[in-house]
């Protein structure tokens, strides 16, 4: 996909796509390289005081954990169930395939899909659960983390890193320039801290874009095309021809009008610059012609400049918003959740790329290593049992079914 990973400067790249537009013009784009007006590089999700933060109090239905645990996503160029991308991150935060959140949520205990939905619907809540696990206390008591009541094996919220972010990045990027031979336990686990801390944040921004208006009616070369209030992102990136159109009405010898600015400056700190995605939006066409996927990110810059395959994912981009706005009905929000999962899940399926979804997800759940484990305890038990009985006919049924465990641990 040309425009995965892509990030120019928005304003600069709607002046170009002005330009391309209108035709050649003369001039230079006017735009300060070092002015991030407008820009949020902060590092997490913020949506009022602490005390305001829209807290999940309805238990997930099994229909929507069903539907979305089978949802397909793209990581490292791999099609995947979000459920095998939430248990193997679960795993690495927490060293297990849960998390425990007992005063934090309306479960006692979450599994990984339930997780993930928090982080992409309710991240203020699940930037509560104590998800990292730090093996040495040396790391926390180095970063200035307040320990007390901890024990030297524990775990912390994500809040909780968060007021050692700059310190734990500074030490990370220490750490990062030793060669791997030289770094210290304390150093290589403030390189693994930082790393899953980073890979969670951007996790905390899925919907980060769901209930934002963007200033449009503040742009005079705007009015009228939203019926006299703000859109939402999927509805400005609908009108994105016409947005093409306009910008290159107000731009005058490669110089975008001022009131573009604010407008430019929200998209930005919507998306945080620094925001990987997860990768949930298939193009249109096969996967042959066009093998990566779209992060909503993405969509911002393939939708402007006219790609047809990221214009086709923006009812499914509306509906993750919807779904977002939605949260804290338990009854609406489960309907939209559905929904949108429902429509990623027929684009998928239209390219091919849907068939091993649902066997790797029941795959994980049955867990057969594990039960495997149960068969050859007691093929191992029964096995001893014969032995220690000699040759009679009670041994012999013994070993009969020794085999039998044996047999089924290894089928």
């Amino acid at each position: 996909m040309v425009f995965k990973n892509m990030r120019p400067n928005l304003l600069g790249f709607l002046v170009l796509l002005g330009l391309w537009a209108a035709g050649p013009a003369t001039g230079q784009v006017n735009q300060d390289p070092n002015d991030h007006t407008g820009h949020n590089h902060g590092p997490g999700v913020t949506h009022g005081p602490a005390e305001n933060y829209p807290k999940r109090t309805f238990e997930y239905s099994s229909e929507v954990l069903d539907a979305w645990a089978r949802l397909a996503i793209q990581e490292g160029g791999r099609i995947k169930p979000l459920d095998t991308m939430a248990g193997f991150k679960l795993l690495r935060y927490n060293g297990k395939r849960g998390i425990q959140t007992t005063g934090f949520a309306p479960e006692d205990k979450l599994t990984p899909i339930g997780w993930m939905l928090d982080c992409i619907f309710f991240p203020e809540q699940a930037s509560e659960y104590p998800c990292f696990v730090v093996d040495l206390k040396d790391v926390t008591v180095a970063l200035g983390l307040n320990v007390v009541g901890k024990e030297k094996r524990d775990h912390y919220s994500y809040n909780e890193i968060l007021t050692v972010r700059s310190a734990l990045m500074i030490k990370a990027q220490e750490a990062s320039r030793k060669d791997s031979k030289q770094r210290s336990t304390v150093e290589r686990q403030m390189l693994t801290l930082s790393r899953n801390f980073l890979e969670l944040e951007d996790l905390l921004r899925v919907a980060n874009f769901g209930g934002y208006k963007l200033p449009a009616q503040a742009v005079p070369a705007l009015s009228g095309m939203f019926s006299g209030s703000d859109p939402e992102l999927p509805q400005w990136l609908s009108q994105s021809a016409e947005i093409k159109v306009r910008v290159a009405q107000s731009t005058n010898q490669g110089t975008i009008d001022p009131s573009w600015k604010s407008l430019i400056g929200t998209l930005e700190q919507l998306r945080h610059r620094n925001y990987g995605g997860l990768a949930m939006f298939p193009p249109t066409s096969d996967s042959e012609s066009n093998p990566e996927w779209y992060a909503w990110p993405d969509l911002i810059e393939a939708c402007l400049a006219g790609d047809p395959d990221a214009m086709a994912n923006l009812p499914a981009l509306e509906a993750l918003g919807s779904a977002f706005s939605a949260r804290m009905d338990g009854s609406t929000f489960s309907t939209e959740a559905i929904r949108i999962a429902g429509l990623l899940h027929a684009r998928a399926q239209d390219r091919g790329e849907y068939a091993r979804i649902g066997m790797e997800v029941d795959f994980y759940r049955f867990d057969f290593f594990y039960r495997a484990l149960y068969f050859f305890l007691l093929g191992f038990l029964l096995t001893a049992f014969s032995w220690l009985r000699g040759n009679g006919g009670g041994s012999s049924a013994m070993t009969k079914s020794a085999w039998v465990m044996n047999l089924g641990g290894l089928a």
